[in-house]
This record gives C-alpha cells, sequence and structure tokens, in this order.
C-alpha cells in the first residue's frame, strides 16, 4: 500500500463570528508513506504574521495504522510570530460546555487519581515543539517574550516555558515519566519581578 498527497494553501481566509481568524493562509502539505512534511505555513491570525512548521516521519505506514503501544514515530512542531493574538482562538475554546458536558468537567476535576498512560504514550514516539513569540496578546492583555520548548522521548516529557510579564519573568519546569504507573510528575513554577 503507498500514500502520496499534497493539500495546498494559496490565500485562503477563514473567519469565526466577528474575530478575523485566519488570513492569507499559504503553504502545502506533503504526505507519504513514510511521513509528512509541512515547511512552512504563513498566515496571519487576528491581523498578526505568524509562521508553523510542521513534520513527521513514521516511516512505514505499519508504524502508523497498527497497534498504538507499537507506534514509532518522530513529530517536530514549531510556531513563531512576532505578535500572537490568542482571541480568536479562545473564542472557539470557551464555547459554552452542555450540562452533561459541564458536569463531566467537575467530576473530572474532583477525581484526583492519576491515570496509567503507559498503552496510551507510545515509547517510540518522539515529539518536539518549539514556541517562540515576542507578545501575546489576548483580552486586551498584552505580554512580553514567550519561549516554550516541549519534548518527549521514550515516554518521558520535558517542559520549559520563559514568559516576559510587565517587567518580570514567569517560568515552568515540567517533568513527566509515562513509562511508570501514575505517571512520575515534578511541575515547579515561579514568577519573579512583577510590577503591575
Amino acid at each position: 500500500m503507498d500514500i502520496k498527497a499534497q493539500l495546498a494553501f494559496d490565500g485562503v481566509d477563514l473567519a469565526y463570528g466577528s474575530y478575523p481568524g485566519l488570513a492569507d493562509l499559504q503553504g502545502t502539505l506533503s504526505v507519504d508513506k513514510a511521513g509528512a512534511k509541512l515547511p512552512a505555513l504563513t498566515f496571519k491570525l487576528g491581523g498578526d504574521p505568524v509562521t508553523v512548521a510542521f513534520t513527521a516521519n513514521w516511516g512505514d505506514l505499519a508504524n502508523l495504522l497498527g497497534a498504538t503501544s507499537a507506534l514509532k514515530a518522530d513529530v517536530q512542531l514549531s510556531v513563531k510570530s512576532p505578535k500572537l493574538n490568542l482571541d480568536p482562538i479562545l473564542a472557539i475554546a470557551m464555547v459554552d460546555d452542555t450540562p452533561e458536558e459541564a458536569a463531566a468537567k467537575v467530576r473530572e476535576a474532583q477525581d484526583h487519581s492519576i491515570p496509567d498512560l503507559r498503552s496510551k504514550v507510545p515509547a517510540g514516539l518522539t515529539f518536539k515543539s518549539l514556541i517562540e513569540v515576542d507578545s501575546l496578546v489576548a483580552k486586551g492583555i498584552s505580554t512580553g517574550k514567550l519561549k516554550q520548548q516541549v519534548q518527549l522521548k521514550s515516554r518521558k516529557l520535558q517542559s520549559t516555558t520563559d514568559l516576559g510579564l510587565y517587567d518580570g519573568q514567569f517560568w515552568e519546569r515540567t517533568n513527566a515519566d509515562f513509562g511508570v504507573p501514575g505517571p512520575t510528575l515534578t511541575w515547579q513554577r515561579g514568577l519573579s519581578n512583577l510590577n503591575v
């Protein structure tokens, strides 16, 4: 079995309600039996330019279509923008829940047990992401520079976040091992020199 496909975006505009949403979407996604590649997807989100790059290498379709526990793939993602306006994203993400959905979220929040994720996080999955944004904007509030890096390898997750807030800095460091029951998790965060 073989596959080969391309999906090209050439000046596509997408709107949500009164938000400008995505404008001038440009880029080409290529997919074959060994992986997928999106070298550069450029667009404007809320009027500001964003560049997204994505690659996924899974070797062959058997790795992709077989059992999750046997999946082998290397995925990399990067997002870069001088100013990222989150309002269009928040407008979609914060759609009102149905009563059933709201009740389910309350139950999940009250359940303090951590599920065993070993069967859901394949040992052969490697993931890296990098987000670099000079400024975030949401609900009229602007931040300083954001840099976030996430890496998953051999079921071990590492995350680092540094975000400028006014004249201070928010930071986060997370380590999780999904290869053991639990999983084991350490999460550190801090805030320095905040002056509003």
